[in-house]
């Protein structure tokens, strides 16, 4: 399921938080349970599946070239954004590689506006 196309709304907002999940390299079972508690555990499964398929570089790829499509502008930024810094969060603790990649798809998502 590579084909980025062949992704949901859903799907893609799934995997984002996947990938934030994975932000520190390890991903905890409070992490998993607040996004299936936004998703669901069917696209939990199959976005972590795909994560692991395409691996950090392909993934970040991925949320480069959908980001506009499914979630534009600043709204769409802010909302993503939010998902991710809730996983973050989700442990009640903020780790330095969190917060690198907060830093850097707000800016990354930004400049897609």
């Amino acid at each position: 399921m590579t084909d980025s196309q062949s992704l949901t709304k859903e799907e893609f907002h799934g995997f984002v938080l996947v990938y934030a999940a994975h932000a520190d390299k390890i991903v905890k079972d409070v992490e998993v349970a607040c996004i299936t508690s936004r998703t669901s555990e069917e696209i939990y499964d199959k976005m972590s599946a795909l994560f692991a398929e395409l691996g950090p570089v392909e993934g970040f790829k991925l949320l480069v070239r959908n980001k506009e499509r499914f979630y534009p502008g600043a709204k769409g930024t802010k909302e993503l954004l939010e998902g991710m810094h809730e996983v973050f969060l989700s442990d009640e603790e903020y780790h330095p590689d969190e917060e690198k990649l907060y830093e850097a798809m707000n800016n990354i998502f930004t400049q897609l506006r």
